[in-house]
C-alpha cells in the first residue's frame, strides 16, 4: 500500500452509513456488490484515460463528475466512484464536494458545518490540513463543500482553486480527486473547475435528460476535452449490460446504471 509518510493528514471522519442512505446515496445492500462491479468499468476507463493526460496539469489527476441539469445521479455517482478508486492499492483518493449550493455529500457525511472548500478559498482557512478530513475507509479523504457565501461562484473560479489542487496532491501524494461539480447548464461554476480535471465524467438520467441538453453540456466542457457519459437508471437493461455512444469530436462514451439520487 501507499504510506503517507508521518501523521495522516485531516481530521477523523467516520461515514455514517444510516445518513448515506437516507441521502439515496447508499443503495440496498442487494445492489451493493453489483453496483461496485459497474463503477468499476467507469473507474478503469477513467484511469486509462488520465494515464494519457496526466502530464497536462502538472502530475495531478482530477476526475470532475457532473450532470447538464439538477437530480441526475451526479452526487450519487461522485460518491461511487471516490469508493471505487479507493480500493486500489496504490492510489490516495480525495473527494471534494465542489456542489457548494446544494452540498448533499457535505450534509450527508455529518459535514455540513464543517470548514471546507469556501474556507480554504477565502482564506479563512489557515492551511490545508485545517480543511480536510480523514475517513474511516482505507486511503479515502474528504473534502466538504464549506459554509455557503455569496461569493462562491467568484471563488470557485479563482486562482486558489488550482493552487488547492496542487497542495492537496503534494500533501496526499499518488492522488485521484473526484470532485461533485454543480450542474453545468445552470451554472457557471462547472465550467470553471471542468477546465481544471484531467477527465469528465458526465452523468446523464436515462429516458429523461433532453438530447438538447446533453449537447450543451459537452459544448459547455468543450470540444476536445476528455469526457465520459454515464447513463443513469437505465431500468429495461441488467445491471451487467453496458452501452457505449460516441459522438462526433468527442471520446467514446461510457455507460453504466448508477442510481437514483443526485
Amino acid at each position: 500500500d501507499i504510506r503517507l509518510a508521518g501523521a495522516l493528514p485531516g481530521r477523523a471522519l467516520a461515514i455514517d452509513h444510516a445518513a448515506l442512505r437516507r441521502e439515496g446515496i447508499l443503495p440496498e445492500a442487494a445492489d451493493a456488490h453489483r453496483l461496485a462491479d459497474e463503477f468499476r468499468v467507469a473507474k478503469r476507463a477513467l484511469l486509462a484515460q488520465m494515464g494519457r493526460t496526466r502530464a497536462a496539469h502538472g502530475g495531478r489527476r482530477v476526475v470532475t463528475v457532473a450532470s447538464a441539469l439538477p437530480g441526475e445521479g451526479k452526487t450519487f455517482s461522485s460518491f461511487h466512484l471516490a469508493m471505487s478508486f479507493a480500493m486500489e492499492r496504490d492510489l490516495n483518493v480525495l473527494l471534494i464536494d465542489g456542489d457548494v449550493a446544494r452540498p448533499t455529500l457535505s450534509r450527508a457525511l455529518g459535514c455540513g458545518s464543517c470548514p471546507g472548500l469556501l474556507e480554504f478559498l477565502d482564506g479563512t482557512a489557515g492551511s490545508v490540513d485545517e480543511t480536510l478530513y480523514r475517513t474511516d475507509v482505507d486511503r479515502l479523504w474528504f473534502l466538504p463543500a464549506g459554509s455557503p457565501t455569496k461569493h462562491a461562484a467568484e471563488l470557485l473560479t479563482s486562482p486558489r482553486m488550482p493552487v488547492l489542487l496542487d497542495a492537496l496532491a503534494q500533501r496526499l501524494g499518488h492522488l485521484v480527486i473526484v470532485m461533485d461539480t454543480p450542474p453545468l447548464l445552470p451554472t457557471v461554476e462547472s465550467r470553471a473547475l471542468t477546465d481544471l480535471s484531467d477527465q469528465t465524467l458526465l452523468v446523464v438520467k436515462a429516458n429523461e435528460t433532453p438530447q438538447g441538453a446533453i449537447l450543451q453540456a459537452l459544448e459547455q466542457i468543450g470540444h476536445g476535452r476528455p469526457v465520459q457519459l454515464l447513463l443513469n437508471q437505465r431500468r429495461e437493461s441488467k445491471l451487467d449490460q453496458y452501452y457505449y455512444y460516441q459522438y462526433p469530436a468527442y471520446p467514446p462514451v461510457d455507460a453504466a446504471r448508477a442510481a437514483r439520487a443526485d
